[in-house]
């Protein structure tokens, strides 16, 4: 085992126990930051469902979709007129909680990822983005916490650069509505998608990949200057002298992406680059629902990730809000139907011709004295293990 590797595992078991021995008074103190970034985050996206309905027509269109968004999921319909609006209305919050409680849940156990560098997270299949901005609110959360403690303090030790998320979303709308969220958000990105076809994610490069891939690269140096290919490929080689080596993630998020047996099998090859590049301590998060074809669904996925360690296997958890949090998301569900409504549309009347469990479904929800029915959810862990490195050809090929 190399140097690097050793202080690498022993720099990686000092955040593991950083935050195994510190979890009590953190769990606390993210509680309260939990509270304030659920409500800036539903009142942010309120304020952006407001003014994505401006209209008679809108309202309608909006209404239409919120159907589709519960019985048409895993079909693309995301680019239809305010289809991502009304699967962000009706998603978003729920998922972004759920997020958060599993990063929580991390820590207690010392495994939230935190490097001295920052880490690198791919969110697969980002739709509205809850992944993505619970796991910067939630970094950003630690971050305020450690500045409160004197720097030699072990929980101010804690703090590091926020984390870059790569946004994997085939749909330009959801990308879209992202971007434009993050800007109603104020608190710097994500700004849309940079990935559109996850299924054809292909990380590690064969040798004639790589050839043509640096072809690439100095066509487009070519294409900015009036210089000798020679000397394009020397400013290549300056300016970027990593540019042969694969794309690595220290996370992987997948957040109710995988769930039909295609969309696993279309899965696999992406998934598979993803693990052979994931460093030591590195893990992939499969968030997904439970029965039906799910079981199926996750024995492929386990067989996928062979050679990492399984570390939650089907994961049951429940989004756990607080009374005051629960009153606190019902009213931001209301005030959007009440904002249907103002435009004088028969919401109740339009319901009743949607099929009797989406109509139900949709009731209890809108209904401010019903309980608020908190899902159940799977999460899986894959993780490679500390001092488990991965080999990458490092060669210039």
């Amino acid at each position: 085992m190399s140097q690097e590797v050793k202080q690498s595992i022993v720099r990686r078991r000092t955040w593991r126990s950083l935050q195994r021995r510190n979890y009590s008074l953190l769990s606390k103190m993210l509680d309260e930051c939990f509270n304030d970034n659920l409500r800036r985050m539903t009142l942010d996206t309120r304020a952006f469902l407001l003014k994505a309905i401006s209209s008679p027509q809108a309202a309608r269109m909006f209404l239409d979709r919120l159907p589709d968004v519960l019985v048409r999921c895993n079909e693309d319909i995301y680019d239809l007129p305010l289809a991502a609006e009304a699967y962000a209305y009706v998603h978003l919050v729920d998922r972004y909680c759920r997020w958060w409680q599993v990063f929580l849940l991390l820590l207690q156990g010392g495994r939230f990822p935190i490097r001295r560098s920052g880490i690198h997270a791919l969110d697969v299949g980002a739709g509205p983005g809850p992944a993505t901005y619970a796991l910067m609110d939630f970094g950003r959360a630690i971050n305020e916490i450690a500045l409160l403690f004197p720097r030699g303090h072990e929980i101010g030790q804690l703090y590091a650069p926020p984390p870059t998320v790569e946004l994997a979303e085939a749909s330009p709308a959801m990308s879209s509505f992202v971007h434009q969220l993050s800007e109603e958000r104020g608190r710097g990105g994500p700004y849309g998608a940079s990935i559109r076809d996850f299924y054809g994610l292909r990380i590690l490069r064969s040798k004639h990949e790589n050839a043509q891939y640096k072809e690439q690269l100095i066509r487009g140096i070519l294409d900015q200057d009036e210089i000798s290919y020679e000397w394009a490929a020397r400013l290549l080689q300056e300016e970027n002298p990593g540019w042969h080596l694969p794309e690595r993630y220290h996370l992987g998020m997948v957040g109710n992406f995988l769930t039909t047996p295609d969309s696993m099998a279309e899965s696999r090859e992406a998934l598979s680059h993803i693990k052979q590049v994931l460093p030591p301590g590195g893990m992939v998060l499969v968030m997904g629902g439970r029965g039906r074809l799910y079981p199926m669904i996750y024995a492929e996925l386990e067989e996928v990730m062979s050679g990492l360690r399984h570390a939650w296997r089907n994961r049951e958890m429940c989004t756990q809000l607080t009374p005051p949090q629960l009153i606190f998301t019902k009213g931001y569900i209301c005030s959007i139907k009440a904002h249907l409504q103002s435009f004088g549309i028969d919401v109740h009347g339009i319901s009743q011709e949607w099929p009797s469990n989406i109509r139900d479904a949709y009731h209890r929800w809108w209904n401010p004295n019903a309980p608020f029915v908190q899902q159940k959810f799977s999460v899986q862990l894959f993780r490679r293990p500390d001092g488990h490195a991965v080999k990458i050809d490092r060669r210039k090929r």
